[in-house]
C-alpha cells in the first residue's frame, strides 16, 4: 500500500550557473543553502502552495502549475518507482517505511525524477511540519 503526500520543496538560493564550482548552485540541502549570507530557512523550504502562489504572481506558470503538472506526474512517478521495485520490497507485519522521492523542475517547468531515498532526511522547518507529518504517517497506519 502506498500512501502519498505532497511533502515540501528545497529551492536553490543561489543562480544557477552550470559552469560554477559552487556546489550551493546545484545542490539544495539546507547545509548548502546555509552558505548563503543572511540565508533564512523560510526562503530555502517552500510548501507546494507557497511555490504555486509564486509562479502565479511572477506570471512565470499557469495558476494551476501544481495541481495540473506537478502533482500529478509526481503521482505517476511514485507509482511507477514502487511498482518497479515491488518484487524487492519486505513486508513485515506491523511495520511500515516512510520513502522519499525527489524530483527537480527545469527552467521550462518540465518535472524531472531524480531519485528515491529509503533513509530520507527530515528538514525540520517552519514552512513544512515534519513532526506532524510523521505523526500523520503513524496515525494512518495504526487505523
Amino acid at each position: 500500500m502506498v500512501f502519498y503526500h505532497q511533502g515540501y520543496l528545497r529551492r536553490s538560493l543561489f543562480e544557477y550557473d552550470p559552469s560554477s564550482k559552487n556546489r550551493a548552485v546545484y545542490l539544495t540541502n539546507t547545509h548548502y543553502q546555509s552558505m548563503r549570507e543572511n540565508f533564512k530557512l523560510s526562503d530555502h523550504i517552500w510548501t507546494f502552495d507557497r511555490m504555486q502562489s509564486y509562479l502565479t504572481q511572477h506570471g512565470l506558470a499557469s495558476a494551476h502549475f501544481v495541481d495540473s503538472v506537478l502533482d500529478p506526474y509526481v503521482k505517476r512517478a511514485a507509482n511507477f518507482v514502487f511498482q518497479s521495485a515491488r518484487p524487492k520490497l519486505q513486508r513485515r507485519k506491523g511495520s511500515f517505511h516512510i520513502f522519499g522521492l525527489d524530483f527537480m523542475i527545469d527552467a521550462n517547468f518540465r518535472v524531472h525524477f531524480i531519485e528515491a531515498n529509503g533513509y530520507p532526511g527530515y528538514t525540520w522547518s517552519l514552512n513544512f511540519d515534519t513532526r506532524g507529518f510523521v505523526a500523520e504517517q503513524f496515525s494512518l497506519v495504526m487505523e
